[in-house]
């Protein structure tokens, strides 16, 4: 780990949401990344103001954009910035459960869309969409992020269990393991 909270996190038996979060936001400064490559860019602008910036001014329309489960929390500006990323989301009842242990399955997601946000590549969320065979023993073709888990199986970011071959899908990510996969995700993205 390269920052104080990499080293923190380390020590963890399992890391939560907030961790998640401070990984992705302070080890692989997924902001500036993200910035940078927007930056060279050649797509459309497709930003919108209205006229009257009044007309869509609300006082429920500004509550939307809300976390509500934050305020207050270590890790508060590193989840708006993870939120405001499109790499992780809140839930529909705006909470972001910063708390809330994050399983195996949530990490391959958070690298899936990592990876989009990268190379802007609409195939990394296609890809094995209706595959007849399973690539992993424990996860069914049509589960939603099916494809995140052989995403990060395929790039060595993550591992099948060596002896079942089960990818573990609802195991709760170590402090270990997830500086590790963080270490991982650097060497797939050549960072």
């Amino acid at each position: 780990p390269g920052t104080k909270y990499g080293k923190l996190i380390a020590l963890q038996d399992e890391i939560n949401r907030a961790d998640l979060a401070a990984l992705f936001i302070e080890e692989l400064n997924v902001v500036e990344r993200i910035k940078r490559r927007e930056v060279g860019s050649t797509a459309p602008d497709l930003s919108f103001e209205s006229e009257n910036p009044l007309e869509f001014n609300t006082e429920e329309g500004s509550a939307q954009n809300d976390i509500l489960d934050i305020e207050g929390h270590w890790a508060e500006s590193m989840i708006e910035d993870f939120v405001a990323t499109g790499i992780f989301e809140v839930s529909q009842d705006h909470k972001f459960y910063p708390d809330e242990p994050v399983t195996r399955i949530e990490f391959a997601g958070a690298v899936q869309r990592l990876f989009y946000m990268i190379t802007r590549d609409e195939t990394i969320f296609s890809k094995y969409i209706g595959e007849q065979e399973s690539h992993i023993s424990d996860l069914r073709t049509d589960h939603p992020f099916y494809g995140a888990a052989v995403l990060c199986v395929e790039r060595d970011i993550m591992d099948l269990d060596k002896i079942s071959g089960f990818f573990h899908p609802n195991d709760a990510v170590s402090g270990p393991d997830a500086v590790l996969l963080i270490r991982d995700i650097k060497n797939a993205l050549k960072w």
